[in-house]
């Protein structure tokens, strides 16, 4: 039994050490193309992000059910539970995190 757990674990371990290899020898090939590229000048291309009148708002618990513990969790996963029949029984607020925000995000180095 002993052997067939050790077999089971040097198995799982020669996976994760080869993944790992292959991860880390692509990530220096990308590396060595994007080093290439800066060398004869080409740009690689860019995204830019352009917004405008961008409201985020979020549903936040009110009170000591605001903490993420592991008793307000449970309490949230059966109240969410019980909230598809048409139930609800917390407080919770509206909280505006962005309020008409416009911007433009552009890539640097």
């Amino acid at each position: 039994m002993i052997q067939l757990l050790k077999g089971c674990l040097q198995k799982c371990l020669n996976i994760f050490l080869l993944k790992r290899d292959n991860t880390v020898q692509n990530i220096f090939t990308n590396n060595l193309i994007f080093i290439q590229f800066c060398r004869v000048g080409i740009r690689l291309p860019t995204v830019e992000v352009r917004f405008k009148n961008l409201t985020v708002e979020a549903d936040s618990f009110v009170g000591s059910r605001a903490l993420p513990t592991l008793p307000n969790v449970a309490l949230n996963i059966l109240e969410s539970a019980i909230g598809l029949f048409g139930f609800s029984t917390t407080k919770r607020t509206k909280l505006t995190i962005l309020k008409n925000a416009s911007g433009i995000v552009k890539p640097s180095r």
